[in-house]
């Protein structure tokens, strides 16, 4: 299973260190999980995630007057794939997207 969960205080400006600690209680808790832009993704068993993710939100909660929580669940029915492969899986393409708009752009000119 899959969870990508945000953890963000409405009161103040967004970023801040909520995903460092949401990591070190990640960390604490044996989970695998990928922080990225635009929420950190955890991969392991129900139980062990929401009271990962209720660690993570009660920890900004205590900092924060307004505190809003956003969780989207991945259940696969054929078991759960692993988080590294997944994101190899989704680079690839982009490797390839990226190396070719990088010479496309190299062989362009840029006096503009």
């Amino acid at each position: 299973m899959f969870v990508i969960f945000t953890i963000q205080p409405v009161d103040v400006d967004p970023g801040g260190n909520g995903a460092s600690r949401s990591s070190c209680i990640l960390e604490q808790a044996g989970l695998k999980y990928r922080v990225g832009p635009m929420g950190t993704v955890v991969q392991g068993e129900w139980d062990e995630i929401i009271a990962a993710i209720r660690q993570c939100h009660a920890a900004t909660a205590a900092q924060y007057k307004h505190v809003v929580t956003t969780i989207v669940i991945d259940d696969e029915a054929n078991g759960p794939r692993d988080i590294d492969e997944m994101v190899k899986n989704a680079e690839r393409p982009l490797w390839r997207q990226t190396r070719q708009s990088a010479y496309w752009a190299s062989s362009v000119d840029r006096d503009f």
